[in-house]
């Protein structure tokens, strides 16, 4: 296990900082944020792939699928900004260093945990479909959403929070194992940077033309978020006689409420929150109780009553034909799990449901961070582009990545859905996770909540353990590869078919034994070993 620190480095001339950044930009900032592109250099020979990252001990601390992305949210941690302010950077810095995964054309969703009030809220800023019938590309919704993130929350200039990404922009960065491998998957001419030229890992990467962009955006204000100048070139970028007052929501969350500990998931429109949120509703009580050798069993059980009841609820549209309430009451979750049966596989619980089965081919290209601050504030966000590079053309003259408008039955939509968990009763911080990378991102983000905050595991043994997966359709229990022979056994043993299998979810997420407020020592931030990202502190 690694532990790492945020590296104040200042690999560029000082008269870049002292002369160079807007006068709101404060010069410490400056100096923290400049580390961010020469640290770029030694990340490849830092940690292998599949090393664990994890931070502990922490005055604030950020996990993400990008090291630059974390690198320049905790900077502005650094600086004294706030988990909100935080999220922002990361947001931003993640459209400029993964734009295969996130960017200004697209959107996402975020839980937010304010400690001074003690309340949880969701920010749904999805990239919705052209007002214009027929326009292939989404609203851009990544900047109004981030906007009102810091409005709400946020504690630093606005400029100081796009300064990061607009430096990686125009300064470039070298192209990181996360985007590399990306860039494999599309083949052919990277959809960024130059035209026909190609990117492998390692390369470095400017992008003049979304620093300009950047540049623009960090002169915003709220009047101008979709108005003025700024409104009218997104017009033309969709081809499109103006762009419809699109305006991110602020929505209640999902709580699960516990003995111990109150769980929060996203709302619809992310339905992975939904997913996520029963299968808790499922396993909480019952995990705590379960012999280390039968919780396998009763993952994947619970696991196959979550994805078999999605056929229920989601609706070929992407809505709910039930109330959230209802699936996660008392009398529904004790209905689907009266068959689980601890030594063998459930038979006619499962196999009696039928209803409209939504895809589960590999749909979507998502991203997901933390942000934790030392007095308890935490941001948990999924970001997405819908689509691997979104539609694979930039938008004329603003250099970000055009995204598809989502398809009608939103499948863009259903693994996404971001956890926060406080102290039952209490509110403090114990816990905020997000998931992407694929089919079974909501079960890897349940499964590391079970083990650390019922099983008690540390953040960075349950992350990096070997997961399990059943969506139900197909019957059989996926096992990542790795896993020991005798827990393999105990499930065949019990009926189940196992395969094995690479499960490409990955997790980030933060963790307070004790909660926040409190003692910070007892918390730590950590970055999936199955993905190439970066989990950070700063003092």
């Amino acid at each position: 296990m690694r532990f790492v620190k945020f590296p104040v480095l200042i690999p560029v001339p000082l008269t870049r900082c002292l002369g160079g950044w807007r006068q709101s930009v404060a010069a410490f900032t400056c100096l923290l944020l400049a580390g961010v592109a020469g640290a770029q250099a030694a990340e490849g020979a830092k940690r292998p792939v599949g090393h664990l990252a994890e931070a502990a001990g922490i005055g604030g601390g950020v996990a993400a699928d990008e090291p630059a992305a974390a690198r320049a949210a905790a900077g502005i941690l650094a600086a004294g900004g706030n988990a909100a302010d935080a999220a922002v950077a990361a947001a931003l810095a993640l459209a400029v260093a993964l734009p295969s995964r996130a960017g200004l054309g697209g959107g996402g969703v975020c839980l937010v945990h304010n400690p001074v009030t003690g309340r949880d809220e969701a920010l749904d800023f999805l990239a919705p479909a052209a007002a214009e019938a027929g326009t292939p590309a989404a609203v851009p919704a990544m900047v109004p959403g981030l906007f009102a993130l810091w409005a709400r929350s946020g504690t630093l200039d606005w400029p100081a929070l796009v300064a990061p990404a607009e430096a990686l922009a125009r300064d470039g960065l070298m192209v990181s194992r996360a985007l590399a491998s990306d860039l494999a998957r599309i083949g052919g001419p990277a959809p960024i940077g130059a035209p026909d030229v190609p990117l492998a890992q390692d390369d470095r990467l400017v992008q003049a033309e979304l620093a300009a962009t950047l540049a623009e955006v960090g002169r915003l204000d709220a009047a101008a978020v979709y108005g003025g100048r700024f409104a009218r070139r997104l017009a033309e970028a969709l081809s499109v006689d103006r762009i419809a007052a699109y305006q991110p929501r602020w929505r209640l969350p999902i709580s699960v409420h516990g003995d111990q500990v109150d769980a929060i998931f996203a709302p619809p429109p992310a339905t992975g929150g939904v997913l996520e949120a029963q299968m808790w509703a499922m396993a909480g009580g019952r995990y705590a109780g379960a012999p280390a050798v039968q919780r396998p069993h009763l993952f994947v059980e619970v696991a196959r009553r979550a994805f078999a009841q999605r056929r229920l609820w989601l609706m070929p549209d992407g809505s709910l034909l039930t109330p959230v309430r209802t699936l996660l009451g008392s009398k529904r979750t004790e209905s689907l799990m009266a068959s689980y049966v601890p030594h063998r596989r459930s038979q006619a619980a499962i196999g009696l449901i039928s209803g409209t089965t939504p895809p589960d081919a590999e749909a979507g290209a998502a991203t997901g961070f933390v942000t934790l601050d030392r007095n308890g504030g935490a941001v948990a966000c999924n970001l997405t582009v819908h689509t691997l590079f979104g539609l694979r053309r930039t938008a004329p003259g603003m250099g970000f990545l055009l995204v598809p408008a989502p398809s009608p039955d939103r499948r863009e939509w259903v693994r996404l859905g971001p956890m926060l968990a406080v102290t039952a009763g209490e509110g403090r911080l114990r816990w905020a996770a997000a998931a992407a990378g694929g089919r079974n991102a909501p079960t890897a983000l349940v499964a590391v909540a079970l083990n650390t905050l019922v099983a008690g595991r540390p953040l960075g043994e349950a992350i990096s353990v070997n997961r399990f997966h059943h969506q139900d359709q197909p019957d059989f229990v996926e096992a990542e590869a790795g896993v020991s022979e005798p827990l393999l056994v105990t499930l065949r043993r019990r009926g189940h078919r196992v395969h094995s299998v690479a499960l490409p979810g990955r997790v980030n997420a933060a963790y307070c034994a004790e909660g926040l407020p409190g003692d910070p020592e007892g918390c730590a931030v950590a970055t999936d070993p199955r993905g190439h990202g970066a989990a950070l502190t700063a003092e």
